[in-house]
């Protein structure tokens, strides 16, 4: 399949604004660690509509550097929303995950290990 010029230039231009978007919900939800953030926390705090900051969030969830904490919050309409956190491997790595985590650690765990870790790092 052919792509119009102007297709591929609107792509591309895409990509500098996800990436500036990956990098605030991450770091929203790294200073709202070990509780994490909702996504509706994350709309207002980035100032960005539901449908970017879900779709990028999701990605990241699909790259293993945002995991479900198993807690929940509830939202505006009492609806119980997923509380998400930053992965620890990805931030002992660095803040590198190349790869999705194929075993990321309960998340329990995960908050116990925290606020040394966050302390020392972020």
């Amino acid at each position: 399949m052919e792509y119009q010029e102007t297709s591929r230039e609107a792509w591309l231009s895409f990509f500098p604004v996800s990436a500036e978007l990956d990098r605030a919900i991450v770091g929203c939800i790294a200073d709202a660690m070990p509780r994490g953030l909702a996504d509706f926390e994350l709309e207002s705090l980035t100032g960005r509509k539901h449908e970017s900051v879900s779709g990028n969030r999701r990605h990241l969830v699909q790259r293993g550097v945002v995991i479900d904490s198993g807690e929940t919050t509830l939202n505006a309409s009492g609806r119980r929303a997923i509380l998400w956190i930053l992965n620890i491997r990805f931030l002992e790595n660095g803040g590198v995950l190349a790869e999705p985590d194929p075993e990321p650690k309960p998340a329990a765990e995960q908050a116990t290990l925290f606020p040394d870790f966050l302390a020392d790092r972020l």
